[in-house]
């Protein structure tokens, strides 16, 4: 068998991201695919680009994670990036063809890489060196398939994305950046409004809350917002995906849970925002940062302009305050959902950036072993990143169950209490796991011993009932 010259090299198009601490992400901006690598593959292709031997390789290789390679190996791990279109053909003669590559064309089609739209896993062929097994009574290496699909569109999902392909031909006009030009000043002026009526402002959101019913305004609020406001931020959100080539996963009514069940419009673009080039990252970035400004500049005005004796100046003045609170959110850099959150994890190039530093915290705050192996530096930026976040996560918490509290004892008294720590408990079971590991009882386990406790309770109440009636009844036989 004729090998190919190292070494080789990606094509200029190719690009690596980080998705985890020890995952990657392979680009080819050419054709739009991608496709997952963990670290051994990471390594695996820069050892390619650095040596010209096998064996310079395979030494490398194994003393970075103590694993022995088959030269074999090696070689079939070329000819997937070959198939792939990922390696520069310029000053690289064809890749040869053995028992494992098989016809790429058939091959590629079988696994579906040929879809921008699907995600595959890059992996080592082998992974390691072949070792002689039972299930094996020929002594021959069993390789599993090199290239298979991680992620399938299913057919509600391609009707979501063309969906939105039709809404970004219709009206892609309005991400036009010259929108700005007639924004610019809407904004200046409810801001101008903001300040100089925010008293007001305050004073009649008080007032409003204590007049009128708790719950038919809450659920009012709570309807306008999702259509004034979650809603035109999921559309646009979903259109700059589709206009920058991206996948929509769902899109549609989504139930969550943060201190008490809530459903609203949400829309989830997968890893979309992370694959996009950047000119889709600023763009993404900006609508998520713009639309809460600009709807609640729009929502000032009207505000102001509306009489205080008519209902839709109360309808305005909810808006207002959704808008500020939005907005708030948006600004905040530790919230794993925010156009801000994004732009830092693009700045330090670390997309799981609130999900590393939480864990790194949690590690720290409980002394257990840290999840992964850090240097100082990146220990501190983490641990103080993560703590920040979980102080703000947690004061929000303490805040909206305050408020909850109060309004459902105020009007619903006890029953109110005790539906509040009902919904609240089971909603965040999942955060209250910890507890139960470390109690030893998980929830299943109270119940059975509450009812094992019951029953044992029925059973001596009907026992001590027996034994009381027997003397009595005796006495009456004998009298």
């Amino acid at each position: 068998m004729t090998h190919i010259r190292l070494p080789v090299s990606l094509i200029a198009e190719a690009d690596f991201l980080r998705d985890g601490p020890r995952s990657f992400r392979l680009l080819n901006r050419r054709t739009g695919t991608h496709f997952s690598l963990e670290a051994p593959e990471r390594y695996m292709v820069g050892l390619l680009g650095k040596y010209d031997s096998p064996a310079d390789i395979a030494r490398e290789y194994e003393a970075k994670f103590g694993v022995p390679l088959l030269e074999e190996t090696i070689w079939e791990f070329v000819g997937q990036l070959q198939r792939l279109e990922l390696l520069n053909l310029a000053s690289i003669p064809a890749v040869p063809r053995t028992s494992l590559t098989g016809n790429p064309s058939s091959t590629d089609a079988r696994n579906g890489i040929e879809s921008s739209n699907k995600v595959a896993s890059l992996r080592l062929p082998a992974g390691t060196a072949c070792v002689e097994s039972s299930a094996s009574p020929t002594g021959e290496c069993t390789v599993p398939t090199p290239i298979a699909p991680l992620e399938i569109d299913p057919a509600e999902t391609a009707r979501v994305n063309t969906a939105f392909d039709i809404l970004v031909m219709l009206f892609g006009w309005i991400l036009h950046p010259i929108w700005l030009v007639p924004m610019v000043p809407i904004v200046i002026i409810a801001i101008c409004i903001l300040v100089r009526h925010w008293n007001q402002l305050g004073e009649e959101s008080t007032i409003f809350w204590v007049r009128y019913p708790f719950v038919e305004l809450f659920l009012a609020s709570y309807v306008q917002t999702q259509f004034l406001m979650n809603l035109p931020l999921a559309i646009l959100t979903g259109m700059c995906c589709r206009l920058n080539r991206g996948r929509i996963r769902t899109f549609g009514i989504s139930y969550g849970k943060w201190v008490l069940p809530t459903a609203s419009f949400s829309i989830d673009i997968g890893d979309a925002f992370v694959l996009m080039d950047s000119r889709g990252r600023r763009m993404h970035i900006a609508i998520r940062l713009l639309t809460p400004l600009i709807l609640g500049a729009i929502y000032t005005i009207a505000w102001k302009a509306g009489s205080r004796a008519s209902h839709m100046y109360l309808f305005w003045m909810c808006m207002v305050m959704t808008s500020i609170v939005f907005f708030t959110y948006q600004i905040n850099p530790f919230s794993p959902y925010s156009s801000t959150h994004a732009a830092l994890s693009w700045y330090l190039d670390d997309w799981k950036l609130h999900e590393r530093a939480m864990d790194e915290t949690w590690a720290w705050l409980c002394g257990i072993r840290s999840p992964e192996p850090l240097g100082w530096r990146e220990r501190v930026k983490l641990r103080t990143y993560g703590t920040i976040a979980f102080l703000i996560r947690f004061s929000t918490d303490v805040a909206l169950s305050v408020m909850a509290v109060y309004y459902l004892t105020r009007w619903f008294g006890s029953v109110g209490f005790a539906t509040f720590l009902l919904l609240a408990g089971w909603w965040n079971r999942e955060h209250l796991r910890p507890i139960w590991d470390w109690s030893g009882s998980s929830p299943q386990e109270l119940h059975r011993q509450f009812t094992s406790l019951l029953h044992r309770s029925s059973m001596a109440i009907h026992s001590n009932a027996s034994t009381s009636d027997t003397p009595h009844t005796h006495n009456q036989s004998f009298t």
